[in-house]
């Protein structure tokens, strides 16, 4: 009977070792099967990653797409990657870009990773989507490195992305606590599939070089096109650049031999449109019978001069010299100019206004505006715009009704800035939107009725900043046209030749030599808040 026991319980015992083995052997299965699947899924998110890259300049750099916040504070992936969010262990992905171009200051934005953060300045396409355009290295440095990849895996540490490490031996990328799968997405690995063109124009084909290049395009739709110009005039008819796809996968490059020494120019008035492009402009000049037309598209202007152009629902950025001839009213709709790098020149022609945006951003710096047709205006800010000046403007030419406008809603940031106009302007500044004026001068050479006219609902914040000059001065320095919502600001100096202020949202104050703008009337403080000095003698 005892015998008969024990081996009873020697076979539950068997039983219970053969049984937990299994489930040992079951558990190991699935973790197995589990990164296997986990793998195949990291290489699929790298290639939607891949897709999502944005292509940058001739020699076709590409920007890697900023990714969203995690709810564990890290960086996960761009929310337009159509993939889960979670891996097949539960855990957010990590995802870190980088930029090939190294970061030269502080950055604009930081990247939070599981352990720490680092700095990147970044660029919006025309969609509002973030791109890195500068970063700090990785911790893998001269790999070429555009984002990095991590998949955690349960474990008692948390992956990095300052974990990622190289192994000269093995050739691949690994994390130093082993504790998540890893990948990365480097710039010589990206394919430049569909073939590049470089195509070289030359003085002999000035009248069918440009048409034959561009039907070229239309009809083959490589995804890079560069055309090179020796000095001359090269003829132009209308044409078309559309890319069928909306994601901007496709580059056409204009380049000149510098000096705009080399200029498209047509017989009669002519339209070339981009659409879904990316455009770079080099070295070279439109005449007045080219109209450029951009939509989606993201433009790069380089020593440019360009004739009766519109951007629609585009991106564009300038370096250099960039020349902007309206001889028709220059639209900017739905998109963002960034002119902060450039010296810019604005020169209106036969049209009522120079550059009018429209639901767009612009950025101005080291800008000169010519006016060659009397009367109109020479910008326009249109509802839900902003235009943010910065160093130098110069205003010449013929007489102006003003040089800026704003409708209700918009937006205008006058910051470290010195405006000189001298031509005769009926108003510099007409607002019914929000102007902020800081560290900044306006002075003129000619005469002007209203430094700055506000109207309905407009708002004025005026600090440490002049407005005219000992030597010439406009009729009224800041003027209530009527329904003004507020003023504020200090530290600022009015010059008028009549009142430094008038209107009612001045009531009880004096703009006169000497006075204050600051009002003492209960009834008036809650809008005026100014603190301006006045000076007529």
């Amino acid at each position: 009977m005892i015998t008969i026991i024990i081996l009873a319980i020697l076979t539950m015992a068997l039983i219970t070792t053969v049984s937990m083995n299994m489930l040992s052997i079951s558990t190991q299965t699935e973790q197995v099967l589990s990164s296997a699947e986990e793998r195949a899924q990291v290489i699929s998110i790298k290639n939607n990653i891949k897709s999502a890259l944005l292509p940058l300049g001739e020699g076709q750099t590409y920007l890697a797409p900023v990714g969203d916040i995690s709810d564990a504070g890290y960086m996960t992936l761009p929310n337009n990657i159509t993939v889960n969010n979670l891996n097949s262990w539960g855990y957010r992905y990590m995802y870190c870009p980088y930029s090939q171009k190294e970061l030269t200051n502080s950055g604009s934005e930081q990247i939070p990773t599981a352990s720490s953060s680092y700095s990147v300045n970044v660029v919006n396409n025309s969609e509002g989507k973030k791109y890195v355009y500068e970063s700090a290295n990785p911790s893998v440095s001269g790999m070429n490195i555009l984002a990095t990849l991590i998949s955690p895996i349960p474990s008692t540490t948390l992956p990095s992305c300052e974990d990622l490490r190289y192994s000269s031996e093995s050739n691949e990328f690994y994390l130093v606590n082993y504790n998540g799968l890893v990948d990365v997405i480097r710039a010589d690995s990206i394919s430049r599939n569909n073939h590049a063109v470089v195509s070289d124009i030359n003085s002999s084909e000035t009248a069918t070089g440009v048409n034959k290049r561009l039907e070229s395009w239309s009809s083959t739709l490589p995804e890079v096109m560069t055309i090179n110009f020796e000095a001359g005039t090269y003829e132009t008819q209308s044409h078309n650049i559309n890319n069928p796809v909306s994601i901007k996968n496709k580059q056409i490059s204009f380049i000149g031999e510098g000096n705009n020494i080399s200029t498209v120019s047509a017989t009669q008035p002519e339209i070339i449109t981009f659409k879904n492009v990316v455009v770079s402009i080099k070295d070279i000049s439109f005449s007045d019978d080219v109209k450029l037309t951009f939509e989606n598209s993201d433009v790069y202007l380089e020593d440019a001069d360009i004739s009766s152009v519109s951007f629609k629902n585009s991106s564009v950025y300038g370096s250099g010299g960039v020349v902007i001839n309206s001889f028709e009213d220059v639209l900017v709709k739905n998109s963002f100019v960034d002119f902060s790098n450039s010296n810019t020149t604005i020169v209106k022609r036969d049209s009522q206004v120079g550059v009018e945006l429209l639901n767009s951003e612009m950025l101005l710096s080291n800008t000169t505006f010519q006016n060659y047709s009397s009367g109109g205006v020479g910008v326009v800010l249109d509802t839900s715009s902003e235009l943010t000046l910065k160093g130098t403007f110069y205003a010449s030419g013929q007489e102006l009704l003003s040089l800026f406008s704003l409708n209700s809603n918009a937006d205008m940031i006058i910051t470290d800035s010195s405006i000189s106009v001298s031509s005769v302007t009926d108003t510099i500044l007409y607002s019914m939107g929000n102007i902020i004026i800081k560290n900044s001068d306006i002075s003129m050479s000619a005469h002007s009725n209203n430094g700055i006219l506000l109207d309905v609902d407009a708002e004025l914040s005026l600090s440490n900043s002049v407005l005219g000059n000992g030597s010439v001065r406009p009729t009224y320095g800041v003027r209530d046209f009527g329904g003004t919502k507020s003023v504020s600001g200090n530290s600022s100096t009015i010059y008028s030749t009549n009142e430094c202020w008038l209107g009612d949202i001045f009531s009880g104050t004096s703009g006169q030599d000497g006075e204050y703008s600051q009002t003492y009337s209960t009834s008036y403080q809650a809008v005026n808040k100014s603190n301006w000095l006045c000076v007529i003698n």
